[in-house]
């Protein structure tokens, strides 16, 4: 609204923020995954029963797109001295080999990232025009002339059918479609499509033009040109000659034109160029001078490997490849990559640390709790769990003593199983009283959450409950392996809420391999093993492995089988492998080493080659930096379900909200800014509330500042009544909506905020009501 608006009109504007902020939250808080659409027409690649995932193509969803799926396959009739030919359009998708979204490197542009991708050599598409009620015509010398000069629908632009005829192959259709459509008599000159025009029809067959004093080549019927010094195209679609004085001289042709030419068995002409990889098939039969059209197809075939980022299009990938863009059919729609649905994450991170020599292992439980565990350490003596010789890590802390300073794990429920949702916690022993103490405690640290001094039991003697914890939901008891009589005395679990029997009561005196479990938010796995524990009793050794023993291990795995879908299906008890990573010691003279496992094959940044990642089909992002000289540091980012990638088949511009993680709804924000503002928001779509006669951007769109007769007389919008009208604005589109007087501007609101309004550039409503408006000119196709 203007700095100087009426009251109404800043109220108006109020309202309009209002009621878009409403119909945002409504759409992202239904479901979580689903994306919001606007503007345009699309069909978002997924059905009722299956999300598209990454590496599923598009032929995995849906096998083919018609009237039901995508509006611009809206089909047609043509109606000649035959009949009545009906037609539907369908479009095929053939492509299992990609037509996929892929983690990938572009290698064009040097970046690595998220891409739809179709492979060099796949099917894009099948363009199918299926006569229901066959197309026929006579065949007169050549010639298809039940065809000529009908006009059909494809792909939501209409073309007229300027030759039609019977080659050696089969039909050869002539088409023509554009922006603006003209008919000038010989010496006539008009203004069209904002080029002065003049003609001369010499003959039957020859039309000169002369546009903004420029001569044409002479053309034909069916023949097109360039016009010099712009992007546009002028077409003949039909010459009127009578040859005698007072005769008829007359051309109709087309400005902003597209010729088509579609030969059986050729590839499909574009304004005069033969487009590699669309390629014709006209079905059709012949029969006593007659000939019978059944179905049209086009297949679309990739030249090169197209790669789509996220916000682009296919269009403008094949452009970039240096092929015509005609492969796309009809040049009216495409395919678009719009990111990933909103999905919550979190992350799991692996630090080397201490000249090399230490790991940590950072996560967030299912509490949504962040600790960072000491992993292992390695010295000339071994490698250790945990950060040093007196802070080690227990993996067995029902087997194993625990001293004071170490770490275990706690888990709530079973953590090997998905479904238990069992909260993972690290924890560290700071030590105990001595059961002489007045009150003795037992004090022990959360990570990530706080320390808890919990009462000692002063009349325990060994192998009895000292004392109880209760942490998430679950209860854990400890019993000292040593004498309390002095302080810090050695404890371990006996807690059988988490029923990992080989953690309790594991007794066995021989090398053998421990592990343990951590759930992370997004309810994946870790897996923490010592592959070579020496287990001697209970007499606290250190977990050592040597430099020649079996290496510790952690293994990141998707197991959770409720948040899978179809085409990626994950194994109960396996899960889809995220990460996996063995640490060995060297020497006293090398690092510790970190041997990773790289499934599936990692990719270097192409300007670091210290630094690589990938994406599972599951959507886990692995990024890792391996320096020349120290271990790898990696960073592991977890959706908490299988991550869904946003693809379109699309017409026009549309706008995409992914939605909100969770199903939460999403907050517009602050969203109305005076026109003295309107330079911050010059990236963004506008809704203009008031007139050009207070508003500065409203008369910018109207080209001046208008009140009463005037803005009457360059709105046709008199007292009484409103306008609301959609405009180009540097690429953004401005949608006015101003009455005569501020009055009339409030019903314009109501109407506005009350019912489905076009907004596509140059549509234009005229209202005289809050409930009723009309279309005085729509948005051209």
């Amino acid at each position: 609204h203007g700095s100087n608006a009426a009251i109404s009109d800043v109220v108006g504007a109020a309202n309009v923020a209002s009621d878009l902020a409403t119909a945002l939250a409504a759409q992202t808080a239904s479901g979580g995954t689903g994306a919001a659409i606007t503007g345009g027409d699309a069909w978002q690649a997924m059905t009722s029963s299956d999300q598209l995932e990454m590496k599923e193509s598009l032929k995995d969803v849906e096998s083919y797109l018609d009237l039901s799926t995508f509006s611009l396959l809206e089909g047609g009739t043509i109606v000649n001295s035959k009949g009545t030919a009906v037609y539907d359009e369908s479009l095929y998708f053939h492509d299992t080999e990609s037509s996929w979204v892929e983690y990938a490197e572009d290698d064009d542009a040097d970046v690595v990232g998220d891409y739809f991708k179709i492979q060099s050599g796949q099917n894009i598409a099948r363009y199918v025009v299926d006569f229901t009620t066959n197309l026929e015509s006579d065949i007169t010398s050549g010639t298809l002339d039940d065809i000529e000069d009908e006009t059909i629908n494809l792909l939501g632009k209409a073309y007229t059918i300027t030759t039609a005829t019977n080659g050696t192959a089969g039909a050869e259709l002539t088409l023509m479609s554009g922006a603006n459509q003209g008919t000038i008599d010989s010496g006539e000159e008009m203004t069209i499509g904002g080029y002065t025009i003049s003609a001369s029809v010499s003959s039957s067959t020859a039309v000169e033009f002369t546009i903004d004093g420029t001569d044409v080549d002479e053309m034909n019927k069916g023949d097109i040109e360039p016009i010099s010094g712009t992007s546009d195209y002028i077409a003949v679609t039909d010459i009127d000659y009578e040859s005698f004085s007072g005769g008829l001289h007359r051309a109709t042709f087309w400005v902003g034109a597209d010729k088509l030419v579609l030969k059986n068995g050729s590839s499909t002409e574009v304004n005069a160029d033969s487009i590699s990889g669309s390629d014709v098939i006209i079905s059709s039969t012949e029969s006593g001078g007659d000939i019978v059209i059944t179905e049209i197809e086009i297949n679309m075939t990739a030249q090169d490997d197209y790669l789509v980022p996220v916000d682009g299009k296919l269009s403008d990938e094949i452009e970039l490849e240096g092929d015509e863009r005609g492969i796309l059919f009809g040049q009216n729609w495409d395919i678009e990559f719009k990111g990933f649905a909103a999905v919550d994450t979190d992350e799991v991170k692996l630090d080397a640390t201490g000249s090399d020599r230490k790991y940590t292992l950072s996560f967030t439980n299912l509490a949504g709790e962040t600790a960072e565990l000491p992993l292992v350490y390695s010295n000339v003596s071994g490698m250790f769990g945990g950060e040093t010789a007196d802070k080690r890590l227990v993996l067995a802390p029902g087997a194993d003593n625990i001293t004071k300073n170490d770490y275990f794990i706690l888990n709530t429920a079973d953590p090997t199983t998905a479904g238990n949702n069992a909260k993972s916690y690290v924890v560290k022993y700071k030590g105990a009283d001595k059961t002489s103490a007045s009150s003795p405690k037992l004090d022990l640290e959360i990570l990530g959450v706080g320390s808890q001094e919990l009462s000692m039991d002063k009349t325990v003697t060994v192998g009895q409950t000292l004392v109880t914890l209760k942490l998430g939901g679950g209860t854990f008891t400890f019993a000292n392996r040593s004498s309390c009589a002095s302080s810090d005395c050695e404890i371990y679990l006996t807690s059988t809420d988490y029923a990992d029997g080989e953690n309790l009561t594991r007794t066995n005196t021989t090398a053998s391999s421990v592990s343990n479990y951590l759930r992370t938010e997004s309810n994946a796995l870790i897996n923490i093993t010592d592959g070579n524990e020496s287990k001697s009793g209970r007499s606290g050794d250190r977990l050592a492995v040597g430099a020649d023993g079996a290496p510790w291990t952690v293994n990141i795995t998707a197991d959770d089988t409720a948040r899978d879908d179809d085409d990626l299906s994950i194994a109960s008890g396996a899960g889809e492998p995220i990460y996996y990573v063995s640490f060995q010691n060297g020497t006293d003279t090398t690092d510790m080493t970190a041997t990773l496992t790289k499934i599936p094959s990692w990719i270097s940044d192409p300007s670091d080659n210290n630094r690589n990642s990938y994406r599972t089909r599951y959507g886990a992002l692995i990024e890792e930096v391996d320096g020349d000289d120290s271990p790898s540091e990696v960073v592991i980012t977890l959706p908490d379900s299988i991550i869904e990638p946003l693809v379109f088949v699309s017409s026009g511009e549309i706008s995409v909200s992914t939605g909100s993680a969770g199903g939460t709804a999403t907050e517009l924000g602050a969203v109305t800014v005076e026109d003295n503002e309107v330079a911050s928001v010059a990236s963004k779509n506008l809704i203009v509330v008031g007139g050009s006669c207070i508003n500065s951007v409203a008369a910018d769109l109207l080209g001046q500042a208008a009140c009463g007769a005037d803005f009457t007389g360059i709105t046709d919008v008199a007292a009484g009544e409103f306008l609301i009208e959609s405009f180009d604005r540097s690429g953004q589109t401005a949608v006015l909506v101003a009455g005569y007087n501020a009055e009339d501007t409030t019903k314009a609101v109501t109407y506005l905020t009350n019912n489905v309004v076009e907004t596509a550039v140059g549509t234009k409503l005229k209202g005289t009501s809050a409930t009723e408006a009309t279309v005085v000119t729509a948005a051209a196709d």
